[in-house]
C-alpha cells in the first residue's frame, strides 16, 4: 500500500490524494495529522484533503485495520516536509573455508542517482568500497562476523544505512533511510551510555558533519537602493565588506515579485565581489508588478531545507512593500512559524523606513559598514550549524503533529457533507441541482430535500458534475459518468478531476493524463491530449460566449488556453506559473477578462498572458470558486473562499457577502429562480444566501 499523489512543495487548501491499495482489495483510512478524514477502496482510491490555509507540517496515512480493529498495514506521507528519501538493501553470506563474506548491495534513490560513497562494517571494521552491486569482504576477526553495517552517500547529499544481524537467535534487519536534521551545536547531547542525541527528540544520532553552506537572500526591489555606499565598495575589493560569505557553498538570490525570480550563485566564487554585485543588481533591474514577499520567503525556506546543509534566510525589506501591499498567499507571521517548523533561520534586514508589519524586528541597513556587520552575523549563525543524522522512521521535525482545529459539523445527515461541484439540473427541470461531493452525486429541490443519485458504484466519490440539455455529466477517479434519460454510460478514464460542457452535446473532461473531448454528451470520447511540459491540470472553464474556446488552470504550471475544444493548447503568460490555480471564469462579452482563482486570491487578464491581482477587500485567504451571474444585469462576480463568500459588481472591490466560520467554499450556484446563492462547503454541505437586492 502507498500514498501515491502529493504535489511537490508547500501544500495549502483541498488537494486530491491517490492511495494505490496493492494487491489486497480491503479498504483503507487515510488519516492526515491522527484524524480519518475518508476511506478509499479499489473502485474509489482517491480522496480530497483539505490541508488548511496555514503552511505547516502535516502527517498524511493510510492504514488498515483487521476484524478487531488492529491496525496491520500503514504506510506515511509527510506533508510540506522538504527533503527526499534513499533507500539501501544488502544480504550477506559468510563461508567460513574462505574466511570470507559476499554482500549483496542494492540501493534506490528519487532521483535514480547512484552512490558516490559506499561504506560497509563488520564487526565495528569499517571500509570504504566501490558502488558495485557485489562487495566482497574478509573476516574482520578469527570468527565469523556477527553484524554486518552498510551506508551508502549520494551525490545530492542523501544517505541511506542498514544494519543487521547475522548470527543468533533471532536475525533481524534494520534498513532505513538516514534523514538530516540542521542543529545548533548546543542542541547536541549526550544521552544515556553516552549516545548523542538532538535535544527535544528525535532518537539517537547516527552521524554528524558540516556539510556545504547555502545562504538565500530575499530581497523586495529596489531594497537596496538606499544603502550608502553599497556599490562603491563593491568596486574597491580591499575594502571587501562581502568577505564574511565569500566562501559559502551557494548562494541564491530570490526577488519576492510576482513571479518570484531567483538566480544561483554556486561557490566557492572565485570573483570575491561578484556576489554582492548581483545581488544589488537583482534588486534594483528585476522588473514587478505586485510583490508576494511571504510567498517567495516560504518557496526559499522550503528549498533551503530540501538538503543536509547549514542555512540561513535572509529578508531584505524597504518602504516599497510598505507603499504597496504584500499579495501573497501566506501571512508573514504563518511563514515565520513554518520555518521554525522546518529548521531553516530567518535573519531579517530593513534599509531605509522599511517597516515590514508582520516580520521580526531584525536589523537596520544604513551603509556599507552596516552591510559589513550584517554579512558577519550570518557567517558567525553558519557556523553555529551541524548536520545530524537519524534514523529515517523517527520524525525530527515536530515532537508532535499539530491537530486542526475544531471539527466540521455537518447540518443535515440526509444531504452530502463535502461538496465538491454543484450544476443546475437543465432545460425542464426549473430550481433542481445537482451536487457532487465525497458522498456521491445528489439531487435536490431548490437544495431543500436531498436524494441520493443511484450510480455504479453507490456513494463513491464524484469530483465534479455538468449538466446539459441531453443529460448529467459526472467525473470521478474511476471515469466519466453520463446520465441520460434511458441510460448510464461510463467511460473508464484515470482520476477525473473536472467535467464542463460547451454545448448541448458538447462536453470536456479533465483527467491526470489530460483533456478529452465528446460530441455527443459523453457516450464516446476522442483520445486525451496533454497540456504541454506535462503539466497537470485541476480546474477548466469554457468561454460562454465562442464555442470550443476551453481554459484550464493546473496546479503550479499556469493557464492554458484552447481553440479547438481541447486539441491544443498555448500558455498564456509565465506570470501564473507559480501559482495553483483553482477555479476560471470567462468574461468577454463584457470585460473581455479571464478570471483565475487560487492560493493567491483572485487574478485578472487577458488572451495575451498580462495578469494582475484583483483582491481589494478580499482577505488574505485560498479562493476556491468563482461564479459570474449572466442573468443579472449587474453581472455579480461571487467568489466562494476559506473565509466564506465575497462580491463584485465592479471588478475593482469585493464586499462580504456570509459565510465566516465556514469550511472551504468550494462551489457556487445561483438557483434559477429563488433569489438565493448556493454554496457548497467541504465539510458543512450546502447553504443558501440571499443575493443582494438588483
Amino acid at each position: 500500500m502507498e500514498i501515491l499523489s502529493l504535489p511537490i512543495g508547500v501544500v495549502i487548501g483541498l488537494f486530491p490524494v491517490l492511495v494505490d491499495l496493492g494487491p489486497q482489495e480491503a479498504p483503507a483510512e487515510l488519516r492526515l495529522d491522527g484524524r480519518t478524514v475518508c476511506s478509499v477502496t479499489k473502485h474509489s482510491p482517491s480522496c480530497v484533503v483539505d490541508f488548511g490555509v496555514r503552511p505547516r507540517l502535516h502527517q498524511l496515512e493510510a492504514i488498515r485495520r483487521d476484524a478487531k480493529g488492529l491496525i496491520v498495514e500503514r504506510t506515511v506521507r509527510w506533508v510540506n516536509r522538504p527533503g527526499i528519501r534513499a533507500e539501501l538493501h544488502a544480504s550477506c553470506s559468510c563461508r567460513e573455508s574462505e574466511h570470507a563474506c559476499s554482500i549483496q548491495l542494492t540501493w534506490g534513490h528519487p532521483a535514480k542517482l547512484d552512490p558516490v560513497q559506499v561504506f560497509v562494517s563488520l564487526d565495528g571494521h569499517r571500509t570504504k568500497v566501490s558502488a558495485t552491486p557485489k562487495v566482497v569482504l574478509p573476516f574482520p576477526n578469527r570468527n565469523a562476523p556477527e553484524v554486518l553495517f552498510a551506508e551508502a552517500q549520494f551525490s545530492d547529499g542523501a544517505r541511506a544505512s542498514l544494519t543487521r544481524l547475522l548470527r543468533g537467535s533471532y536475525p533481524a534487519d534494520a534498513e532505513v533511510s538516514l534523514q538530516p536534521i540542521c542543529v545548533d551545536v548546543d542542541e547536541l547531547s549526550s544521552g544515556e551510555k553516552g549516545v548523542l542525541q538532538v535535544a527535544g527528540g528525535g532518537g539517537p544520532v547516527q552521524a554528524v558533519d558540516l556539510g556545504e553552506e547555502a545562504v538565500t537572500f530575499v530581497v523586495e526591489p529596489h531594497s537596496l537602493d538606499s544603502v550608502r555606499d553599497l556599490e562603491k565598495f563593491t568596486l574597491r575589493p580591499e575594502k571587501r565588506i562581502a568577505s564574511p560569505l565569500e566562501t559559502v557553498d551557494r548562494i541564491r538570490i530570490t526577488v519576492g515579485n510576482e513571479v518570484l525570480a531567483a538566480s544561483d550563485l554556486r561557490g566557492p566564487i572565485q570573483d570575491r565581489a561578484r556576489w554582492l554585485r548581483s545581488l544589488i543588481f537583482t534588486a534594483r533591474d528585476t522588473k514587478y508588478r505586485y510583490l508576494r514577499l511571504a510567498d517567495a520567503v516560504a518557496a526559499t525556506g522550503y528549498a533551503l531545507a530540501a538538503r543536509p546543509q547549514r542555512r540561513v534566510l535572509v529578508l531584505v525589506l524597504s518602504e516599497l512593500g510598505d507603499r504597496l501591499g504584500d499579495d501573497s498567499v501566506f501571512a508573514p507571521a504563518d511563514v515565520v512559524s513554518y520555518l521554525r517548523e522546518i529548521r531553516v533561520p530567518l535573519v531579517v534586514w530593513r534599509s531605509g523606513t522599511a517597516l515590514g508589519a508582520g516580520w521580526p524586528a531584525g536589523s537596520h541597513l544604513v551603509d556599507a559598514r552596516d552591510f559589513a556587520s550584517l554579512a558577519k552575523t550570518v557567517r558567525a549563525r553558519l557556523e553555529l550549524q551541524r548536520i545530524a543524522w537519524v534514523d529515517g522512521r523517527i520524525d525530527p521535525w515536530t515532537s508532535s503533529p499539530a491537530r486542526p482545529e475544531g471539527g466540521a459539523k455537518v447540518l443535515s445527515s440526509h444531504g452530502p457533507a463535502h461538496i465538491t461541484g454543484l450544476a443546475p439540473a437543465g432545460h425542464g427541470r426549473p430550481r433542481r441541482i445537482f451536487a457532487a461531493s465525497l458522498e456521491g452525486l445528489w439531487c435536490s429541490a431548490a437544495s431543500s430535500t436531498w436524494l441520493p443519485v443511484p450510480l455504479t458504484q453507490a456513494r463513491a466519490p464524484v469530483a465534479s458534475v455538468t449538466a446539459t440539455g441531453a443529460g448529467v455529466v459526472i467525473g470521478s477517479a474511476t471515469g466519466v459518468t453520463t446520465l441520460l434519460p434511458d441510460h448510464n454510460q461510463t467511460t473508464p478514464m484515470p482520476d477525473v478531476l473536472a467535467v464542463e460542457h460547451l454545448s448541448e452535446t458538447d462536453v470536456v473532461s479533465l483527467s491526470r493524463d489530460g483533456v478529452r473531448q465528446s460530441a455527443d454528451c459523453g457516450e464516446t470520447w476522442s483520445d486525451a491530449a496533454t497540456l504541454p511540459d506535462g503539466a497537470l491540470g485541476i480546474s477548466i472553464a469554457a468561454d460562454p460566449d465562442l464555442l470550443g474556446i476551453v481554459y484550464v488552470g493546473t496546479q503550479g504550471s499556469g493557464v492554458y488556453r484552447s481553440l479547438d475544444g481541447g486539441r491544443t493548447w498555448v500558455e498564456l503568460g509565465r506570470v501564473l506559473r507559480r501559482t495553483v490555480v483553482r477555479a476560471l471564469a470567462i468574461e468577454h462579452s463584457c470585460y473581455d477578462a479571464v478570471y483565475v482563482a487560487g492560493d493567491n486570491g483572485v487574478l485578472v487578464g487577458d488572451d495575451f498572458g498580462d495578469w494582475h491581482p484583483m483582491n481589494t477587500g478580499l482577505p488574505r485567504t485560498i479562493v476556491y470558486s468563482l461564479l459570474i451571474d449572466s442573468n443579472d444585469p449587474n453581472r455579480p462576480m461571487y467568489a466562494g473562499t476559506a473565509e466564506g463568500v465575497f462580491v463584485t459588481t465592479d471588478r475593482s472591490r469585493w464586499s462580504y457577502l456570509g459565510g465566516h466560520g465556514w469550511p472551504p467554499v468550494t462551489s457556487l450556484l445561483v438557483c434559477p429562480g429563488s433569489g438565493k446563492l448556493v454554496a457548497g462547503t467541504f465539510g458543512e454541505g450546502l447553504t443558501e444566501i440571499p443575493l443582494p437586492t438588483r
